[in-house]
């Protein structure tokens, strides 16, 4: 299922009394892009939901692009509302989301697969974006389970 399509767990992240973009939303603001800033911050957003695990500089994403990092960040405030780094940190904070809605995964493994080397850089990052640390929100979303006991 393309990313596009998935359910995140929230539309927006309330942080800092204000709203902040979800993946999806991003996505959907350069779906049938016209202008050439709007092409070009498609294929950035492409890119990076491609190569966010490994790739967690601009300068990569710039490169592959064949612009600057300047212009590169220029582009996304024009036509998705975001700086380049905000998005990757959005791409980065959807993965997180994604993977705390399955049980068996630890905080560890959850920040191994959104790209980070260390934990607790993972959780600082998160609990930064949310208000929440990983653990927290998890055991707050977590989904009631209900046991059929027969009499």
């Amino acid at each position: 299922m393309p990313l596009c399509q998935r359910k995140l767990p929230y539309s927006s992240i309330k942080r800092g009394g204000g709203l902040r973009p979800s993946w999806e939303s991003l996505l959907r603001r350069v779906e049938a892009p016209t202008t050439r800033k709007e092409k070009l911050a498609r294929k950035f957003l492409l890119l990076l939901d491609s190569h966010f695990r490994q790739e967690h500089g601009l300068r990569f994403y710039s490169k592959a692009l064949c612009v600057s990092n300047v212009y590169l960040s220029e582009v996304c405030r024009d036509a998705l509302g975001l700086s380049a780094k905000k998005c990757l940190d959005a791409r980065r904070l959807a993965e997180a989301f994604l993977w705390l809605n399955k049980e068996e995964c630890s905080v560890k493994r959850i920040a191994l697969e959104c790209g980070f080397d260390d934990p607790l850089y993972f959780s600082r990052f998160f609990k930064k974006q949310t208000g929440h640390s990983p653990t927290r929100w998890k055991t707050r979303n977590k989904k009631p389970r209900f046991v059929h006991v027969e009499p």
